[in-house]
Parts: structure tokens; sequence; C-alpha cells
């Protein structure tokens, strides 16, 4: 079971939510005294003998949770596409991810690349960490930076989350906006103190 204030859920909610999903009980708090739960639904598989599955897909569709198909998926069609080629690194890096063995020098990694490549980023910007606890965890967002958060199980631990989402976030920008530009567009850099 994991407790969460409100305001931590608001910045976090796709992660809260993610640990609904993986069968883990929540419950919010207003200040500190616990105001609601956030349950897994107990849903019924296509492996039970007595699951209907079209009552089931209606169910969604009239309580907002689906949308009715457009046309019907064409299968054959699907599994004769080519399949996406993913570099083993990159595999690696997802199944860390998702076990929760995170490591926060794979942003370090991009940034020393990207120099390589020809763009330093030597820009030094400060942003405010706000960090909370949240059980034997701390958690943290940067309300300069939408969709910066982090975690920890030390302070420490959780600002070096953050500083590491926001740099990929800073750095998935940059990249952004430079693929945006002009062949014949001056490009100069600009001192921001």
């Amino acid at each position: 079971m994991r407790t969460v204030n409100i305001g931590v859920l608001k910045n976090q909610l796709s992660a809260y939510l993610q640990y609904v999903r993986n069968g883990e009980e929540v419950v919010v708090r207003d200040r500190n005294k616990p105001i609601a739960r956030i349950l897994p639904f107990p849903a019924a598989t296509d492996t039970d003998a007595d699951f209907d599955f079209e009552a089931h897909q209606a169910h969604l569709i009239a309580t907002g949770q689906m949308k009715e198909a457009k046309q019907k998926m064409d299968w054959e069609a699907f599994w004769a596409l080519p399949a996406p080629s993913v570099s083993d690194e990159a595999v690696k890096e997802a199944i860390e991810w998702a076990k929760g063995d995170h490591d926060f020098d794979h942003a370090r990694r991009r940034l020393v690349k990207a120099d390589k490549e020809g763009y330093t980023s030597s820009m030094r910007n400060e942003f405010t960490a706000v960090i909370e606890q949240d059980g034997e965890w701390f958690v943290s967002w940067s309300p300069e930076i939408p969709g910066a958060n982090g975690q920890g199980r030390t302070v420490e631990e959780c600002r070096a989350s953050l500083s590491a989402a926001i740099q990929l976030i800073l750095e998935d920008r940059r990249e952004d906006g430079l693929r945006g530009i002009p062949p014949e567009a001056i490009q100069e850099t600009v001192t921001v103190q």
C-alpha cells in the first residue's frame, strides 16, 4: 500500500496509476489525513469461462473508459508489418526502468554523446525542486519544468533523479527545436544570466 498527498498525486498521477495497474493500493491524503483509496480494478479475464467480452466492452464504452472502434482491426495486415528494430541498449534500459532499477547516469551519457556530435550543453540553470516524503520514498517535481519528476530512497537520490529528468526534458526540447531550423537561418548562441 502506498500513500500520497493530493499535491504529489496531481503532479505524478501517471506514476501512481501505474502502481495501481501493478496491483497496489494507493491511499490519497489531504494534509496527511486519508480521504480516498485507489484500488486495482478486479476485472475478469478473457480466460474466465463466464467472461462476456461484448458486455464488458459495452460497459467500458458506456462509462466513458473506452471509445468504440471506428473500424474492425485487420490483424493479418498488422502482423504483416515489419518488426521495429530496437537496439539492445534501449531494451536493457527499458527493462531496468520497468523493474525500477534506474540508472540516472544515462542522462549524462546522452549529453556527452551530444557534445561529441557537435553541440555542448554548458549552460547552467537552476530550477525549483519540490521534495516530499511518501512512505519510505522521497518524490520530487519542478514547477518550472512540467513533466519533470524524481524519486529516491534518500533526498539526495531524489534530487539526482529530478536533475536527470530535467536534463533529459531540456535535451529533448533542444533536439526538437533544432530539428525545425531552416538551413538558411543564422544560428547563434545567446547567454542568459
